[in-house]
């Protein structure tokens, strides 16, 4: 059901990020939508939609800023290029708009935008033309935009060689492109990096993300909660936007915070409050007194998190970057918090969020060879890469570190999936592994606040599914959680098992007959009942997203499966349906519960009776009746448009238990 809620809350934000499309705001859009990834990855789509705004955002701001587009970064290609990639790029984002294009708004001028972009690029003239003034306008760029020809300039270093033998072969050709800032030659400061570089066998590395941007004064919103910088210069405060001033002439950059407060619950985390170690999970109050930041640069990030009555709810989210203490000592750090200096951080990805049962599943990371900030999963450590935070051990982690995932590409040697982290909030004395904290531990380690003895500090448990490997076979079908109520109404074929917590798939898609299917496909409606054919997508998804096996029968040539309601299944159908329903009706739909009651069978109606909810039990049905009769009643197969989806049941003396999750939500 958390997951199901957090669903509901990211599907809320997405609606918010359309609003402000539709105002043209990308850049706050684009922001809600990445809170929305962060509170449910799964989301339809989210990656195309943050697209789309980045696409718009480009275009209309540095448009009117700089009176021209920069099409590279429209179609999100280095400058260098070749044909065959700006080809494949253009491709990729058009096909990944396809699903969108008629119901998330600025689809359409993205798609004009790209069009553009590419028209442009494509053309090895054209191309030529705007280089050189683009190159022009960079060289002729003022001290007051020395911040934006910064941000430009490193995008021309980012293939640079990570060591002192590769930077000479790749530094001349850079030289000969930087722009100067303030009558200082960029290729003298290079240059003299380079030198120390050789001499000292340092590393040099641009960055590649600009997190500073992620922190600039137009960013600020009221109802915002912000990271800020503690006495330790790391994001462990936590800040309530409650109004904002932003830079605007002479008008300095001012904001009115409210502070949050830790809502300590066992003594033990009361007794951590009292001497001042830090806490960065759990409950936080909202006190009423104001303060008043004249400086941006207090903060860190915009964080993940949700309003519960009068408290805040904050913990580690899937995909988020945190660092944990490594040699976590709390007995002893509370007794004397001075104890605590020098011991060390581990840098981890959440890859399980919060469970009271389990806790907090991570992966450890470690540096990418040759780099400062690019790290990746470490793969090598005796155990595996991961392992778990028990619940009762959340003060373990130390601060969330923003972090941007690469899709392989962007730099050379940088493949999919690895992590450029914030450098401002790595702390120094991190560490890539975890063989020194596992070996030489003894029996005196005060490694947790466990009554008469101790608790392990890491226990590697199994995350909270109800499914494991032996579940699983090729080429089953699946239903899977799906949309933005997150039902099971998408279909899967299963192509093998990847690890203990992931399977590779492939996405059924709706091969529709008759035209009120066609009608409705077009429209992008779910489509739960007809025939199905193998998709293009590919991925690996959790285990905690399948729902159940489907029983379907597939053509000989394994190109068509054919899923409609079997007699005895129970499937959820949508009330007021009709034939006509758009996009929109789809969005304040109501569902009621049906038990089917006889097979499908082309040219006859199929019988299917209502159930209702027995009295005081929530997962518990049975037939509904009027006049001692059960409402039963027959439908045809274009009726079968109105099928939701099916839920899991089981008999249980003469009633029907469904299966929780795949429960409709009410109305």
């Amino acid at each position: 059901m958390e997951m199901k809620q957090a669903a509901i809350r990211a599907k809320q934000e997405q609606e918010m990020a359309e609003t402000l499309i539709r105002n043209k705001d990308y850049r706050e859009a684009s922001l809600k939508l990445s809170q929305a990834r962060k509170i449910f990855p799964l989301l339809d789509n989210i990656e195309a939609m943050i697209n789309v705004c980045n696409i718009l955002h480009v275009s209309h701001y540095l448009s009117s800023k700089e009176s021209t587009t920069d099409w590279y970064m429209v179609l999100q290609v280095d400058p260098k290029a070749d044909m065959s990639h700006i080809v494949s790029k253009y491709r990729e984002i058009v096909e990944s708009f396809n699903p969108i294009k008629n119901t998330f708004p600025g689809t359409d001028s993205a798609l004009k935008v790209l069009s553009e972009a590419f028209f442009v690029l494509s053309d090895k003239k054209r191309r030529l033309e705007f280089d050189l003034k683009r190159l022009n306008k960079h060289n002729m760029v003022s001290p007051a935009n020395k911040s934006d020809s910064s941000e430009l300039s490193s995008s021309r270093l980012r293939n640079i060689a990570r060591g002192s033998g590769d930077a000479e072969r790749e530094i001349p050709e850079v030289l000969n492109s930087v722009p100067l800032h303030n009558g200082v030659s960029c290729g003298n400061k290079l240059e003299a990096v380079k030198n120390l570089a050789c001499k000292k066998k340092l590393v040099f590395e641009a960055k590649y993300c600009d997190f500073d941007c992620g922190r600039k004064p137009e960013v600020f919103k009221v109802g915002q909660i912000w990271a800020a910088y503690d006495q330790e210069n790391l994001p462990r405060r936590y800040a309530w936007i409650r109004w904002v001033i932003k830079e605007d002439g002479h008008l300095p950059f001012e904001v009115g915070v409210t502070w949050l407060k830790p809502v300590p619950i066992t003594e033990n985390e009361k007794r951590w409050c009292e001497v001042g170690l830090p806490v960065v999970c759990g409950g936080f109050s909202l006190p009423g007194d104001i303060k008043i930041v004249s400086e941006q640069g207090v903060f860190s990030h915009m964080i993940s998190q949700f309003l519960k009555s009068e408290q805040v709810e904050i913990c580690p989210k899937k995909g988020e970057v945190w660092a944990v203490f490594e040699n976590w000592r709390p007995f002893d750090w509370c007794k004397d918090p001075k104890t605590r200096k020098g011991c060390g951080y581990l840098m981890v990805e959440i890859v399980m969020e919060y469970s009271k049962n389990v806790g907090i599943t991570v992966a450890r990371l470690e540096k990418v060879a040759g780099f400062q900030s690019i790290f990746q999963r470490c793969m090598d450590v005796a155990g595996g890469s991961t392992f778990t935070v028990p619940a009762s051990h959340l003060l373990r982690f130390s601060h969330n570190v923003p972090a941007y995932r690469f899709r392989g590409g962007e730099i050379d040697e940088v493949l999919a999936g690895m992590l450029e982290l914030d450098p401002s909030v790595v702390p120094v004395d991190s560490v890539q592994g975890m063989e020194k904290q596992l070996e030489g531990r003894n029996s005196g380690d005060s490694s947790s606040f466990g009554k008469g003895g101790r608790v392990a500090l890491f226990v590697d448990l199994e995350p909270e599914c109800k499914w494991s490997r032996k579940d699983f076979a090729i080429d089953q079908v699946w239903a899977v959680y799906d949309g933005p109520d997150f039902m099971p109404r998408r279909y899967v074929v299963v192509n093998n098992v990847v690890s203990r917590i992931e399977v590779c798939v492939t996405f059924l898609d709706p091969y529709p007959l008759l035209d009120a299917e066609k009608q409705w496909v077009e429209e992008s409606l779910p489509f739960a009942c007809g025939l199905f054919k193998p998709g293009r997508t590919i991925t690996s998804l959790s285990m905690l997203q399948f729902s159940h096996v489907v029983s379907c029968e597939v053509s000989k040539q394994k190109s068509l499966y054919r899923i409609y309601p079997e007699k005895g299944e129970v499937w959820a159908v949508y009330k007021s349906w009709h034939p006509k329903w758009k996009n929109g009706d789809f969005k304040s739909h109501q569902c009621q519960i049906i038990e089917v009651l006889s097979n499908f069978s082309e040219g006859v109606e199929m019988s299917i009776a209502s159930l209702v909810e027995i009295g005081g039990y929530m997962t518990f049905f049975q037939r509904q009746q009027v006049n001692g009769f059960d409402l039963i009643r027959t439908i045809t197969r274009m009726e079968m448009l109105s099928f939701s989806h099916q839920i899991p049941s089981f008999s249980v003396e003469g009633s029907l238990h469904l299966e929780p999750d795949a429960l409709p939500l009410r109305s």
